[in-house]
């Protein structure tokens, strides 16, 4: 298990090497991680790019499934910032593939170098303390712009299995610098109590990102007589045995420095990221020479100063130059806002909006463009995963013609017309062009004819319908009069059919938008749109009774149905209505603003004894107020019941002789008598019930009727 250990090792080594000597081949590997049995541990699956635009990638898995067991799956990183999602494949618990890509806006969005997913496996409770479990990546692949897939080189996996109880564990420590300099991290011992006379970790790190460069033996090893001994490969540092040869060799380690080793980071290696040294299969050798696997700590890390830094350069196209763009947030130098053309320095990563202005040297804005490609909106929205150029274009505007929508009314279910006009105000076109929007679930386009204008001129209309829904109306002529020009007047006459759903008294809208026109010789440019369309439905609508309790829920753009009222407060509750009876239950019953008005009268049960309270939405409550219920009579007991009242038991049970006016211990004979009976039994007599409960098992004769008794016990009835 040891040497498969050590060659797995060696191999994801090797392969990092490699992979360094292909700058053009995307890499797809795994970190690793430890953790007992039975515990769950993240691993990363980490993507360098290699300078390609990489937009999706994947990698299928093959691992010990009765020592590891998937449990999910998750993006992160700079999958997360470029907007991807991950999607696991999994076949009864097993992980076979992981996919990171994305399927709508994003899926063109290249991913930077850094985390894709964080994939989470459980250690079997069985497995080995001091074992090594792999995960082995085959068949790596990434999809790179414009959608090319392409092979990828695969890593490794690797998950320490750790060993419990109180045996030394070598840690490492963390350092940090900027790209391109040296850094130092110490491999550290704490004992535990257990003092090795030797150690050895294997080293586990990113070669293309970092280069070995020495290993000095550290303070706690050196006080121990011992030298350090690293196994390195290729340049790559693969392990690091602390032990001694000589007269020392059998002297123990203390706690303390073990190894100091030496990286230096690349040049090219993006600030403000963090690079992970991993320690695996950390063994320990004790008297006499008997080697075994130790706990391996935390792993090192070291973090690269600085911040990646992207430069967006911002432009305009007609004009090329001075127009002001709105720019959040300010850049790196506390630059925000700029006229084109200028530049912005943000930190890798970081979104930036900038918003241009409607119009600008006498043109209308169109579009933005990034690296080229047309964006959708304004303000737009650019996160900076890389250096990026947006320009802001604008086209020709005549201002002085406007295109405009009439208004129409009309009841709900039937059709209604609006006018499409143009107001030339001196400028003449041969040919127009107008997007319509409107709310498809309340009207239907039924259909669009030449108006008066547009037929003078010999022109035709042709409507753009997808779906059944009507999208644009362009006016034009193919023949002779082509370059006929239209004048002022109606262009269009649309027809629409109102819903026969839509409230009456509701107002419908019907938009333009992306007004053009065409002069001689052929050109086309925007010109401004005018005033929207409007359609008002007429009728009354009425009120709604959802509740069915003949009292409506009533508004100025309604009227009740005969026969029913307004005034409803809550038309989800049928109980819930004007003149209906209030009671105690925390809602306005009968709607006048008071909720529960009557309170404690709500209540009233009618109860001497007891005080009654109305508790909102808890309802009444009946509160035992002590009131007494003494008749005067020496010779009864006397008891207060929440639900009866006052109740009165006579307690002179034996009337004969001399006891017939008096309660002594005649009367506690019979009461003794009947002690601990109920009813149905030979002892049981009804008059020793002093409580007067009739229901099991308070109807037997017990403690609270011989409390009762006694109260009145000595006492001369006359």
């Amino acid at each position: 298990m040891r040497k498969r250990a050590r060659l797995l090792i060696a191999s994801l080594l090797l392969l990092a090497t490699e992979s360094a000597a292909f700058a053009q081949t995307p890499i797809l590997a795994m970190d690793q991680a430890e953790g007992f049995p039975g515990d769950v541990v993240t691993l990363r699956l980490v993507l360098t790019t290699g300078g390609v635009p990489v937009i999706a990638a994947e990698s299928a898995f093959t691992y010990d499934t009765d020592q590891l067991t998937f449990v999910s799956a998750s993006v992160t990183g700079s999958a997360l910032t470029a907007g991807k999602m991950v999607d696991a494949t999994v076949n009864g618990g097993v992980l076979e593939k992981l996919a990171v890509y994305d399927a709508g806006t994003n899926w063109s969005t290249p991913i930077a170098d850094g985390d894709l997913p964080l994939m989470r496996f459980r250690i079997a409770p069985t497995a080995t303390p001091g074992s090594l479990l792999t995960i082995l990546t085959h068949d790596c692949s990434t999809t790179v712009a414009p959608a090319t897939t392409r092979p990828a080189t695969c890593g490794t996996g690797l998950v320490f299995v750790q060993v419990a109880g109180n045996s030394p564990v070598i840690s490492l420590g963390n350092a940090s610098g900027a790209a391109g300099t040296s850094v130092t991290l110490a491999l550290g011992l704490a004992t535990n109590g257990t003092l090795p006379i030797a150690t050895e970790t294997t080293i586990v790190y990113d070669a293309s990102k970092l280069t070995y460069v020495s290993a000095v033996v550290g303070s706690a090893a050196s006080a121990a007589g011992k030298s350090v001994d690293p196994s390195v490969a290729g340049g790559v540092l693969q392990k690091i045995a602390v032990y001694a040869t000589g007269g020392s060799w059998d002297t123990p380690i203390g706690n303390g420095e073990l190894a100091l080793i030496t990286f230096q980071i690349g040049a090219a290696v993006t600030p403000g990221s963090t690079l992970l040294v991993s320690i695996v299969g950390c063994k320990y050798t004790v008297a006499p020479a008997a080697t075994t696997e130790v706990a391996c700590g935390s792993n090192g890390s070291i973090s690269v100063s600085g911040a990646a830094t992207r430069t967006l350069t911002v432009q305009s196209s007609n004009p090329g130059s001075g127009v002001v763009i709105t720019v959040s947030p300010t850049d790196e130098n506390g630059l925000g806002n700029g006229t084109t053309p200028f530049t912005r320095i943000y930190d890798d990563g970081t979104q930036a909006t900038l918003t241009a202005p409607a119009s600008a040297g006498g043109n209308a804005f169109l579009k933005w463009q990034k690296d080229g490609v047309d964006q959708a909106g304004n303000p737009v929205v650019v996160a900076m995963g890389a250096n990026t150029t947006l320009t802001a274009v604008y086209q020709p505007v005549a201002a002085s013609s406007v295109i405009s929508l009439g208004n129409g009314s009309g009841a709900a279910g039937t059709n209604v017309t609006l006018a499409l006009g143009l107001a030339t105000n001196g400028t003449l076109p041969i040919a127009t062009e107008t997007t319509i929007a409107y709310d498809t679930s309340k009207l239907t386009y039924v259909s669009a004819v030449v108006g008066s204008a547009a037929a003078a001129a010999g022109k035709s209309v042709d409507p753009s319908v997808a779906g059944g829904v009507l999208q644009k109306v362009a006016l034009y002529a193919t023949g002779g009069s082509w370059d006929t020009a239209i004048g002022d007047g109606t262009l269009a006459l649309i027809t629409f059919q109102i819903g026969a759903a839509v409230t009456p008294g509701s107002t419908l809208s019907v938009s333009i938008a992306g007004c053009k026109y065409t002069v001689a010789p052929a050109t086309t440019v925007a010109v401004a749109c005018g005033s929207n369309g409007t359609i008002g439905v007429s009728g009354s609508a009425t009120c709604p009774d959802a509740d069915g309790d003949n009292y409506a829920a009533c508004s100025s753009m309604c009227n009740p149905a005969p026969g029913k009222q307004c005034g409803d407060c809550n038309d989800g509750n049928a109980a819930v209505h004007p003149n209906t009876t209030e009671v105690c239950n925390g809602i306005d019953d009968n709607c006048d603003t008071v909720i529960d008005n009557g309170q404690a009268a709500l209540c009233d049960d009618g109860n001497v004894c007891t005080t009654d309270v109305c508790g909102g939405a808890a309802g009444c409550n009946h509160i035992m107020n002590g009131l007494s219920c003494n008749d005067g009579n020496a010779c009864t007991a006397d008891v207060c019941d929440p639900v009866i009242g006052c109740m009165t038991s006579i307690t002179n049970l034996d009337t004969g002789g001399f006891s017939a006016d008096r309660v002594d211990g005649r009367d506690l004979v019979v009461l003794a008598d009947a002690y601990n009976s109920c009813p149905n039994e030979p002892r049981y007599d009804v008059a020793a019930n002093l409580d007067q409960v009739r229901t099991l098992p308070g109807a037997c004769i017990g403690a609270t009727d011989f409390h009762l008794f006694m109260i009145s016990f000595g006492r001369s009835c006359s």
